[in-house]
């Protein structure tokens, strides 16, 4: 039953995410539209942890929602900066691993 709630949170914060970068004119501002993209990511982690679910089966299946519905709801610029974010994010993680090992 974790498993589920983790994967019903995780799809249901990802179409939230989708539907609000679908239908409100945050496309004018781009740098508001890739924070909340990060936030709203985060905050699906942080939902689930309280809920005594699991976070990263959440965040998981919102990264598969956010990257299948949301990203193509971006602005072109949005898609560019959310894209280098997370590169830059997997930069760092990769490098914090391998110094830890």
């Amino acid at each position: 039953t974790i498993f589920i709630g983790s994967f019903a949170m995780g799809i249901g914060m990802g179409f939230l995410c989708a539907i609000v970068m679908k239908f409100t004119r945050i496309r004018a501002y781009p740098l508001l539209e890739t924070s909340l993209f990060f936030v709203m990511s985060y905050a699906t982690y942080l939902a689930a942890e309280a809920a005594q679910l699991t976070g990263i089966v959440a965040l998981l299946f919102c990264g598969i929602a956010n990257a299948h519905y949301t990203f193509h709801n971006l602005s072109a610029e949005s898609q560019r900066r959310t894209y280098q974010l997370f590169e830059v994010l997997n930069f760092l993680a990769e490098n914090v691993i391998f110094c830890y090992m």
